[in-house]
């Protein structure tokens, strides 16, 4: 995690959403392609993951989930599927399980919109949900309602914990993080 932060894939400040939020956090792990051995260990962590779903397929949630979904496809040699202009793009048979993955996990359209795609579309079941990041912003409640479950490597109040017990941010800082997140879940 800290190597995240180094490397300003995760980032404090004041930052515009494209919504027109304003959030304290920002969190790009597109930051990632400039360090291919980082990018590789994120995988391996979705991977070492995702063994314990037992699923015939992936789909990669565009963009930066498709980026992780094509890692875990290939370190676990499982088929890859993903949504273009609406439409389930890859092989699959109806009826399959298959395992979402997403870069972060935030109440926005994408994932949920692929989901719709997947499970209306192609038929196929989705138990499960892999993100790097959780935003804890209502995301994983509107899974649970939809009979899914997240799995996630880091939430956003235990990247606060991490850069406050390593020295990166102060106490202030931590609560400011805290505080927006707790105030303005959905």
């Amino acid at each position: 995690m800290l190597q995240l932060y180094s490397l300003r894939a995760i980032r404090l400040g004041t930052f515009t959403l494209k919504n027109e939020v304003r959030v304290p956090l920002r969190i790009e792990l597109s930051a990632l392609f400039a360090t291919p051995k980082a990018l590789r260990t994120l995988g391996e962590l979705l991977a070492e993951k995702a063994l314990h779903y037992n699923t015939p397929l992936i789909c990669g949630v565009p963009n930066m989930g498709l980026v992780l979904g094509a890692l875990l496809c290939t370190m676990q040699e499982i088929p890859l599927v993903t949504l273009k202009n609406g439409k389930i793009e890859g092989v699959f048979k109806s009826g399959s399980r298959c395992l979402v993955v997403s870069d972060i996990l935030q109440p926005r359209a994408s994932l949920f919109e692929t989901l719709d795609a997947l499970e209306e579309e192609g038929g196929l079941e989705v138990r499960d949900v892999l993100v790097a990041i959780d935003w804890q912003q209502g995301g994983k409640e509107k899974l649970r309602q939809r009979g899914i479950q997240l799995h996630s490597l880091l939430t956003v109040s235990k990247i606060a914990e991490i850069l406050s017990e390593s020295g990166k941010i102060g106490g202030a800082s931590v609560k400011l993080l805290l505080d927006f997140f707790e105030t303005s879940k959905s």
